[in-house]
């Protein structure tokens, strides 16, 4: 009996070594998810600005196009420290027009309501202050707390409870379809460019993350002085 115990000890030990290996062998040759994802790509066709919110000059020649999640801790940051200078610099002068688009990330669970309650918004007319409400507390942005946050901007509560029940799904979904397919995969993400004909853009240049206003700054710039950037 003790032989027979010390066999079946050894041999769960052995299973054991070997089902860790087998473990440690797949995490290495499994890349992670960045590692799989493919750089942003520029759109081979102007984009068009049709239905999309949009602040600022809107006949400036150079756009910016935000694609954001209201539940991203670096969307927040960009909304709270960088979007204000930028406003200062560009956006309010009428040199850039600043133009909104939806992702809302699978890992965030409620920043999809979210999107869709800021669109609410936008049908009367108050997307940039349902905007700000939304980054200003992120953590608070579930479903009762849209509505607060709706009823604190003076939006009308009925019309904004059904709008919430679904009218404006396809708006976030196509805006997030619109980021798959030139591969922007993170949040936020920045396609910079030069307005044309019928509110379409050509897009120049595409910057992800948070990046710091001196970035921001000389892209801009790049473009307003008919520079021609790279995508990065």
């Amino acid at each position: 009996m003790k032989n027979i115990r010390g066999f079946l000890e050894t041999f769960a030990s052995i299973a054991t070594i070997s089902t860790c290996g087998v473990l440690v062998w797949a995490a290495v040759q499994s890349p992670t998810q960045g590692q799989r994802s493919s750089p942003p790509q520029l759109p081979k066709e102007p984009v068009s600005l049709e239905g999309v919110a949009t602040r600022g000059n809107s006949s400036a020649s150079v756009v910016m196009i935000e694609y954001s999640d209201f539940q991203c801790p670096y969307c927040g940051q960009f909304s709270r420290e960088i979007l204000p200078k930028l406003n200062d610099q560009y956006i309010s002068s009428g040199k850039v027009l600043l133009a909104f688009r939806h992702m809302p990330l699978a890992i965030h669970l409620q920043a999809r309501k979210a999107a869709e309650a800021a669109e609410c918004a936008a049908r009367q007319g108050r997307f940039w202050e349902m905007h700000d409400k939304l980054f200003e507390s992120p953590s608070q942005i579930d479903e009762a707390s849209l509505v607060s946050k709706a009823s604190s901007i003076g939006l009308n509560a009925d019309d904004f409870g059904e709008c919430l029940a679904g009218l404006t799904k396809e708006k976030v979904d196509s805006d997030a379809e619109s980021a798959r397919l030139i591969n922007v995969s993170g949040t936020p993400a920045f396609l910079l460019g030069t307005l044309e004909k019928d509110r379409r853009v050509k897009v120049r240049q595409i910057l992800v993350g948070a990046r710091p206003v001196s970035e921001f700054a000389k892209a801009l710039n790049g473009l307003l002085e008919g520079k021609v950037l790279a995508t990065r």
